[in-house]
């Protein structure tokens, strides 16, 4: 007696491994698509590719197995047939009833990504304490807060302020002696120690920079992919 045949772990691979490159979302060949059973037992223009119960008489199995390279697939630009193990598999599948979960989701079409799709400038949120509100980022973390139920933190001091740029640019706090002659009345302006000044330092850069430099070495490659070692260079 032949084992169960399971279509999640047994036979979706296999169809999305040699058949969904032209029946899934981007492709639709004789309008058929085969990225879940549903999809197959529906079938194309030619009808259904899976009649349950019949392997003798499905399509997708009479287009597996044909002898004709033209009539074959996956076609000869797709590589080598199904071999008989996978075909025995499509078999037993079917002849099992051809089932499928029933919550099976399609293949989503990739065009749909967010990353194609035009931005659109979001409405900026209208807030109650508008005193408190520099910019459109101010007001959209403020809505967010709201939302969640949180309070506002008081405006940090000119010695925090400080703290919190040597602390991301340099992993330490300021010296005494840095932030009793640091003057920050605004972000743009001081007397050349405070933020702006920090920014600005090579040795900092150099520092933040070099935290990326394991990542960039990991995928940097040269055509023909050949691996290129940066190693611990500095910007």
């Amino acid at each position: 007696m032949q084992s169960r045949v399971d279509y999640v772990r047994d036979i979706k691979p296999l169809l999305a491994r040699r058949c969904c490159a032209c029946h899934a979302s981007l492709k639709q060949e004789s309008g058929l698509r085969l990225d879940t059973g549903q999809a197959a037992r529906k079938g194309g223009d030619g009808g259904p590719a899976v009649v349950p119960g019949k392997s003798h008489e499905s399509r997708l199995i009479a287009k597996v197995t044909a002898s004709d390279p033209a009539e074959r697939m996956p076609p000869a630009s797709e590589g080598d047939g199904l071999d008989a193990s996978q075909v025995a598999l499509l078999r037993a599948w079917i002849d099992q009833g051809a089932t499928s979960p029933a919550d099976e989701l399609p293949e989503p079409d990739p065009r749909d990504h967010w990353s194609f799709r035009p931005p659109v400038k979001a409405a900026v949120p209208m807030i109650a304490d508008a005193a408190r509100i520099k910019n459109p980022i101010d007001a959209f973390l403020a809505a967010e807060s709201a939302r969640q139920g949180l309070s506002p933190r008081p405006t940090a001091d000119r010695a925090m302020l400080l703290r919190r740029v040597y602390l991301a640019l340099a992993g330490l706090p300021p010296t005494r002696a840095r932030k009793k002659t640091a003057r920050i009345c605004r972000y743009d302006g001081g007397d050349g120690n405070g933020p702006r000044r920090k920014i600005r330092s090579p040795g900092d850069g150099r520092r933040v920079a070099n935290g990326h430099l394991p990542a960039v070495a990991a995928v940097f490659c040269v055509p023909g992919g050949e691996s290129v070692h940066v190693g611990n260079t500095s910007p």
